[in-house]
């Protein structure tokens, strides 16, 4: 009730007529009191070690909306800008351990947070990002619009320094280069407004990025693939080459022995294998890559995997036509392990949940996909 009476007479225009004057009144006397305590609940629970509750992440909530006000922004959060963002929010950023939970017993789970967060309502990561973004926006015109260039380069100072040591298997290393691939996936549209351009960020991918594919840590290969995903589109690359490099980086992971780091390489690896500059890497081996997908749907459902399969499918279908009877195949052989994994679980369990969930992967291109491989077929003819 706290936060949404926050919520509602924080900003007095945007009240009710009946209400504004209360509202006034509330930011007045009252306001700069509730953000001044909330930002020390925040440091609290960052002190001696880090701790979440809900008192916590309502707290950020109230940080978060402070930012838009002109005398909370003034008097509370731009004098500890800085300790805000380097002390409370960036290491809230690092491979917590209710990711390491999720990883380990639900890997599906935690590739999906990586891209809908959204109702992951209590978590620290979440909301200290939203408050990260927040800040480092500067939309309106009192704020300090150089605190996202100083947010920048903390964090490449900060991915530059651990780099060496995560690629050594410094699992606290990676934790903090972890925190930096999440603000620099988080700050993908705001790279462009300040004038990072596309040779550094092409810097960045070739020299940190793409590298932590292949480090011995599981959740930056994860992460590696996360970013890339995203920036590799948004970028006018120097040459072919320098792309291909890329890719050629990352395409081991459609097989990585660990669960999450495959299930995030196939839910994200769609925009690098459909870029134009990958059409002469991915057409020689294309029945290779769908081979992965299919695999990895096998080990667990995922419709992020089934929409890579798809969109690569659209993309090669010139090149899939050749292949229409082997990929045929595959799917045969792919339905008859689902047909034999739902009949053992119903041997185990008199309940259907395995049967019901098994269609919602598959139902939307179960159709599609044969119609898909002969009208490329006698397109090609």
């Amino acid at each position: 009730m706290c936060l949404k009476m926050m919520q509602d007479l924080m900003f007095p225009k945007r009240c009710e007529r009946r209400a504004r004057a209360a509202a006034k009144y509330f930011c007045d006397h009252y306001l700069l009191g509730f953000v001044q305590h909330a930002l020390e609940l925040v440091r609290w629970h960052a002190t001696p070690r880090h701790l979440t509750s809900k008192a916590y992440i309502m707290s950020l909530e109230i940080l978060t909306m402070a930012v838009e006000g002109r005398e909370a922004y003034r008097s509370v959060i731009a004098p500890n800008a800085e300790e805000i963002f380097t002390l409370l929010i960036f290491p809230r950023l690092t491979f917590s351990a209710e990711d390491a939970e999720l990883w380990t017993s639900n890997p599906a789970e935690y590739v999906r947070l990586q891209t809908s967060p959204a109702g992951d309502l209590y978590s620290a990561k979440v909301v200290s990002s939203g408050l990260m973004l927040t800040l480092a926006a500067s939309s309106k015109p009192f704020h300090d619009a150089d605190f996202v260039h100083h947010v920048v380069q903390y964090v490449l100072e900060r991915l530059t320094t651990h780099a060496k040591a995560a690629a050594q298997g410094d699992v606290e290393a990676a934790r903090v280069v972890d925190a930096c691939l999440f603000a620099i996936y988080q700050f993908n549209k705001v790279l462009c407004t300040i004038g990072f351009g596309d040779d550094r960020v092409e810097w960045l991918l070739t020299n940190y990025v793409a590298p932590a594919a292949k480090y011995p840590v599981g959740f930056l290969r994860a992460r590696s693939m996360l970013v890339l995903s995203v920036f590799c589109v948004k970028i006018h690359w120097s040459s072919p080459q320098a792309f291909q490099f890329v890719l050629s980086e990352i395409l081991p992971l459609l097989q990585d022995p660990e669960m999450p780091v495959r299930m995030q390489a196939c839910a994200s690896i769609a925009s690098l294998i459909c870029h134009p500059h990958a059409r002469d890497v991915i057409a020689p081996c294309i029945s290779d890559v769908i081979q992965h997908y299919f695999y990895a749907m096998r080990l667990m459902d995922s419709e992020g995997v089934v929409r890579t399969l798809r969109r690569t499918i659209k993309h090669y279908r010139d090149v899939l036509s050749q292949w229409a009877l082997h990929l045929t195949e595959m799917l045969v052989q792919h339905f008859l392990h689902v047909l034999e994994r739902v009949l053992a679980e119903e041997v185990k369990d008199s309940e259907f949940t395995p049967f019901t969930e098994t269609p919602v992967v598959t139902h939307g291109w179960i159709h599609w996909f044969p119609m898909k491989m002969l009208s490329g077929h006698y397109h090609d003819r």
